[in-house]
């Protein structure tokens, strides 16, 4: 977690005199968050300094559904000391438009996952997020500043929102009763450390705190093939204003993955360790992976300068993290019968210029101390071919059907194969066997040891939609024991697995039995990166009514589908599954219909029965057949202009309110909304050119220049009140003019 402090400040002189201030227009407002970032700079420090990320104000709008929100991005780099935020709501309107919280939800990664109508969600719903925030302004246009100390790095992203309304049935035409908009503007600035220290695996460097220093900062890079990493201090020595010399780690030191460590980090007390003999160490256990670690030493005594050598000793996990990607030096001598009679040729082969077939080593593996001093003094290039033994493309089998050691901390995983599609957030994960076939995507879990696989969300571009884990155990007809299997998801690396169980927070893990059929697993929006997913047996038996666990003695077989969905359970039959841009964010949700509510229309508190909703429709449909009269009659009469429109507005009225009521569209729902709208208003037109005593040529006249008018506004904005107004007040000027001059 980051530390954060929320500081909603005193008026300042400026924001005094703005209080009143009417903002007719969103540039005066974009020019006054700006002289806001100059009066109200807060980085004197000498460290670097941010260019500010500005947004200009946007419109803010009632959550009802999470289409409602506006979604703000922001990009942290690396090595940021302190991140700011400004936000400034205002409001443009009358006087008698109140002053409203606009809510405010920051998140590091992905959307925010927020329910402020505390609906629902699914069960099984994976809620936990890294790092999530949320807080209020108020629309008066006084500044509310967000301090955060030592953010994590990458894509942050703020969904704006005003509170939901008190009374939503509650419709009101657009243009009626109070006209109050409503906006929040926002402006990023950080500033970063610009030197610090990059640690070399197994190489000292050497470190010091001064007088008038307090702490110091290193990092390291740890790859994807690394089982743990420790941060280790040596020759730790303080030296006294009186020269005293004294051999210990007079420090307290934290690490941190993609962040610098902050106060509520979990740091090591180095002088509380009797035994420490000018030595203190820092293991990681699971490192996340292909992420530059922070560690922080900050001096735990003052009036000392305090003098220690710094190095970094990694668990390299060589060609066990990912067997068919890394290679380790000596595999020309390794036995190659355990890859199922799979070819592999090394360096023999003719070189080529396709990058693709080089495969590059930044921590070969070694067995001695010397080896490791080679990180990133060596690099190893392999180029590899696979030669075919029949006339099925065959690859490096899958790492299941190696023999591997069993270590707990350099657990192999198997990445999943992506299928994307052309919707947007939609998704296969599979996992295959030798011969690349994924019909059957069956896990095979070994007594006491874990089965881990992982797949990829990217950012900005995947995480607006929703990730779907199906977990089915297999049971053998032959088998007699009960078979619990624990799941465990984790951002980054691996979980730990220690003592025949997985290490695993409880928000992010489930457990199947014998006695369930399935699970499911719902992500909203998951945060960016490489997911992994572990899976471990526990066997248990009924004694006189008590659970006595004990150790499985068979494999255990679980069929596991991983896929992206845009929307949750495909809205549960209750609502539509849309995607939406807020910005240049795209996002996927479910817009309930008949009253359901929650993320995947599952809540029915609310929610009207099949008899009144099919009642509901007949009635909206049928009452369009009061229209035939009237198409009949100007029929009759030849006005063949008017009783095409009435039949127009007959047709499109009565099946728009079809497709609304979640029956049958015969077009897309924009375009049905569009044709009923315009039939209406259409309608009334030519009934009121009808009234009005005009020459032929005149009422021809009429007719095209209304409808090319009403084409035209009901495009711009359907649900504006003056499509209606417009061509009644015309009408009605028409008719008593045709009349007065008749």
């Amino acid at each position: 977690m980051v530390t954060h402090d929320l500081l909603c400040m005193q008026k300042t002189k400026m924001a005094a005199n703005l209080e009143n201030c009417y903002c007719g227009r969103r540039l005066f407002c974009s020019l006054l968050l700006v002289l806001l970032l100059l009066v109200s700079s807060v980085y004197q420090e000498d460290v670097g300094v941010s260019s500010p990320q500005f947004y200009q104000p946007r419109s803010v709008y009632e959550y009802k559904e999470y289409r409602n929100v506006q979604l703000f991005h922001f990009k942290i780099p690396s090595q940021v000391t302190e991140a700011m935020w400004q936000f400034l709501g205002f409001l443009k309107g009358d006087d008698s438009c109140p002053y409203l919280d606009i809510q405010i939800a920051l998140q590091w990664g992905s959307y925010p996952v927020i329910d402020p109508t505390n609906s629902s969600f699914p069960d099984n719903t994976l809620l936990k997020r890294t790092s999530l925030l949320e807080f209020h302004t108020v629309s008066n246009m006084m500044p509310l500043y967000l301090r955060m100390s030592s953010p994590l790095e990458g894509d942050w992203f703020a969904a704006v929102y005003l509170p939901p309304p008190t009374d939503p049935d509650k419709i009101q035409p657009k243009g009626f009763g109070e006209n109050c908009n409503y906006f929040l503007g926002s402006i990023l600035q950080y500033h970063k450390e610009i030197d610090i220290t990059t640690l070399i695996a197994d190489t000292d460097s050497p470190q010091n705190i001064d007088y008038g220093d307090y702490s110091v900062l290193l990092k390291f890079f740890v790859a994807d093939n690394i089982g743990a990493v420790t941060f280790k201090l040596e020759g730790c020595q303080y030296k006294t204003p009186t020269l005293q010399v004294t051999d210990a780690c007079a420090v307290q030191m934290a690490s941190r993955a993609d962040a610098l460590p902050a106060e509520n980090s979990n740091w090591l007390d180095c002088m509380k360790d009797p035994q420490q003999n000018g030595t203190c160490s820092l293991t990681v256990q699971q490192p996340k992976r292909s992420k530059w670690y922070y560690l922080r030493v900050n001096r735990a005594i003052q009036n000392a300068s305090i003098g220690f050598s710094a190095k970094v000793k990694v668990e390299d996990c060589g060609n066990q993290g990912h067997s068919y990607l890394y290679l380790d030096p000596d595999i020309e001598n390794a036995d190659l019968t355990k890859l199922n009679k799979h070819k592999v040729g090394m360096t023999d082969q003719p070189e080529t210029d396709d990058p693709a077939d080089e495969m590059t080593m930044l921590y070969p593996r070694g067995d001695d101390e010397t080896s490791a001093s080679h990180y990133y003094d060596e690099v190893f290039t392999y180029r590899m071919y696979i030669e075919d033994t029949d006339d099925k493309f065959q690859s490096i089998p899958n790492i299941f059907d190696l023999d591997l050691e069993d270590d707990d901390t350099c657990l192999p995983d198997a990445p999943m194969q992506r299928d994307k599609y052309a919707a947007d957030f939609t998704i296969l994960y599979s996992h295959t066997d030798e011969l690349f076939n994924t019909s059957v995507n069956v896990v095979n879990i070994e007594p006491d040891k874990a089965s881990i696989l992982s797949f990829e969300t990217r950012p900005i571009v995947e995480i607006g939609g929703h990730i779907r884990i199906t977990a089915h155990l297999l049971q053998q007809s032959n088998s007699t024991e009960n078979v619990s299997v624990h799941i465990c998801l984790r951002n980054g690396a691996p979980p730990i697995f220690e003592d025949n169980e997985l290490i695993c927070d409880e928000e992010m893990s489930t457990t199947i039995n014998s006695s369930d059929d399935y699970k499911i697993l719902h992500m909203p929006y998951p945060e960016p990166g490489i997911w992994y997913i572990a899976l471990s047996t526990q066997c248990y038996t009924n004694v006189s009514g008590q659970v006595v666990l004990s150790p499985c003695k068979e494999i255990t077989e679980v069929s596991l589908k991983v896929q992206m969905e845009p929307c949750m359970l495909g809205c549960n039959g209750q609502g539509t599954c849309r995607r939406y841009y807020s910005g240049e964010l795209l996002f996927a949700t479910c817009v309930c219909s008949n009253n359901y509510l929650g993320w995947a229309c599952t809540n029915d508190t609310y929610a009207l029965s099949e008899d009144f909703l099919r009642l509901q429709m007949l009635l909206l449909s049928l009452s369009n057949l009061f229209f035939l009269p009237a198409v009949i009659l100007a029929a009759y009469r030849m006005m063949f202009v008017e009783s095409l429109v009435y039949f127009y507005t007959m047709f499109f009225s009565g099946f728009y309110h079809v497709c609304d009521s979640g029956g049958f569209c015969m077009m897309d729902y924009d375009t049905m909304q569009f044709c009923d709208f315009l039939a209406s208003v259409l309608a009334v037109w030519v009934t009121l050119v009808a009234m009005a005593v005009l020459k032929p040529q005149y009422t021809s006249f009429l007719h095209m220049f209304g409808t090319l008018v009403l084409i035209t506004i009901t495009k711009y904005d359907r649900f504006s009140i003056w499509i209606f107004v417009i061509p009644v007040l015309a009408g009605l000027v028409l008719i008593i003019g045709s009349w007065d001059a008749f």
